[in-house]
């Protein structure tokens, strides 16, 4: 049977499918090369509230270049509703535009602009809260208080909290309010508090503050600056996600961290005097079995 002609618009439009769908195709040879940066792309994009399917349509569009509704739905296998609200969750983000044309057509902003445009929008939302702190407190203290002044002190306390600023906001409040800290967990986890100035409070006064960390190339800018941190490498039987921080009167357990689950960070506060030390015997143990950190231990 004679072989039926195919134009070559068809064949080019086939294949052009075919590359773009195998760059989320994890079962796909061509996105192997590529497959690590992307896996890590996303789970960096999840820290500025991008959800996987807002990640993957915002790199899709970023890579491929302006594209429509349809092509969006068809190349990425989303439902049409499910991809408009995506695309309006980006448009409001600022990182995605539609141009004016008919079809419409949507681009994505080039990653540069698109996190300085959220960074920026962010500090707009910070100053905004700044500026109205006092309005707030002015309202809250007309309002009179209808608490049993003679009443008994509360029992322990405990606080889930959700989400990477949450999380590192409070571990900022525990080191602030402590001259006796302990924390535990891995490099990345050390290095995104250090650069959300959580250790900042150290170099304003003497304290105790001992780190252990789970691998020895924990950056050595971190190891100077703060000079008076005892620093340990934990051994290869402590689990890589395990994290929590103990102060004098409180503690912050990670239970669940960013890179495991994007836009799930979750963590666990209380001010139990029981379990504080508890955390605190079992960050000595640990302690105990760690050898000392190479910079640190150069400083001894």
């Amino acid at each position: 049977m004679a072989c039926k002609f195919v134009p070559y618009w068809w064949r080019a439009r086939v294949k052009d499918e075919i590359i773009q769908q195998a760059l989320f195709n994890h079962d796909s040879h061509t996105a192997s090369s590529f497959r690590e940066p992307l896996t890590n792309l996303q789970k960096e994009l999840s820290s500025f509230g991008f959800g996987p399917k807002l990640s993957k349509v915002y790199i899709y569009l970023g890579k491929y270049g302006p594209k429509t509704a349809f092509e969006i739905v068809k190349a990425l296998k989303l439902r049409r509703t499910e991809a408009y609200s995506i695309l309006r969750t980006l448009m409001n983000k600022g990182v995605v535009y539609s141009t004016m044309q008919h079809p419409m057509r949507f681009a994505a902003l080039p990653l540069e602009k698109a996190v300085w445009s959220m960074v920026n929008a962010e500090k707009e939302r910070v100053r905004s809260l700044e500026q109205n702190c006092e309005n707030l407190v002015s309202m809250w203290r007309a309002i009179p208080d209808f608490v049993n002044k003679n009443s008994a002190e509360m029992d322990d306390r405990f606080q889930i909290l959700q989400g990477g600023n949450q999380i590192r906001s409070k571990v900022c409040e525990i080191i602030e309010n402590s001259k006796d800290v302990q924390m535990l967990g891995p490099e990345r986890e050390v290095m995104n508090l250090h650069r959300a100035d959580a250790f900042s409070s150290l170099e304003k006064g003497a304290r105790n503050f001992r780190l252990l960390t789970s691998h020895a190339k924990l950056s050595s800018e971190f190891c100077r600056q703060f000079k008076h941190a005892q620093i340990r490498i934990t051994s290869n039987e402590v689990h890589n996600n395990l994290c929590f921080v103990v102060g004098e009167n409180e503690l912050l357990f990670f239970i669940r961290n960013a890179n495991d689950h994007p836009l799930s960070e979750v963590a666990f506060w209380s001010d139990s005097l029981p379990m504080i030390y508890s955390m605190r015997m079992l960050f000595d143990f640990i302690w105990s079995k760690s050898q000392n950190h190479p910079i640190a231990a150069a400083r001894i």
